[in-house]
């Protein structure tokens, strides 16, 4: 009975450790989150992916994250969804935004998150760029000179610059490599 004990003990070994380890890793595994997608129709613009950058250091590049805008010609105006990964398998509640079309031609599609006069301003506002023929997409960050500067400088520092990043195939689509986006 001995020797029983002393195989199952050693069977179970065999197959936690191994187990234990693979679970380690896919729990450290950002979560996986669909691939970009365009879809340009007369009137009416659909981008989905995650905002990536190609800065060295992750710390400056975005979170891993999910977007979604939809656009609509005839109300010159965006519906912007986000959701970030928090930590690795926790993402947060989603984020909803309208963007105002600043430009809509044959050739781009610019929409922003300023708000108008009267509202509070915030630090930075976002500019989102749709490029009809290479369905390229840009996200660019913006400090926004009408907001309280003394506040910004509490939170940003003085490293409050421009940032320009992405909208592409974030760090859950297959064939990720850290550092690449």
């Amino acid at each position: 009975m001995a020797g029983f004990k002393t195989g199952f003990a050693v069977g179970a070994a065999i197959v936690a450790i191994p187990a234990f380890f693979l679970l380690e890793k896919v729990a450290s595994e950002p979560t996986r989150f669909p691939g970009k997608t365009v879809s340009i129709m007369d009137g009416y613009v659909s981008v989905g992916g995650s905002i990536v950058g190609d800065e060295r250091r992750e710390d400056e590049r975005p979170v891993n994250n999910m977007v979604e805008m939809k656009c609509r010609k005839s109300d010159m105006t965006c519906s912007f969804l986000s959701v970030d990964e928090l930590s690795a398998g926790h993402i947060g509640w989603p984020s909803t935004d309208t963007l105002t079309v600043r430009s809509w031609s044959d050739r781009d599609l610019v929409a922003d998150s300023l708000p108008g006069e009267g509202l509070e301003q915030p630090c930075n506002y976002y500019e989102v760029r749709v490029l009809f023929e290479t369905e390229d997409v840009t996200y660019t960050r913006i400090p926004n000179p009408a907001a309280d500067q003394a506040r910004c400088s509490e939170l940003f520092g003085t490293d409050n610059s421009i940032r320009q990043w992405r909208i592409d195939d974030g760090k859950g689509v297959y064939g990720y490599i850290p550092g690449d986006g």
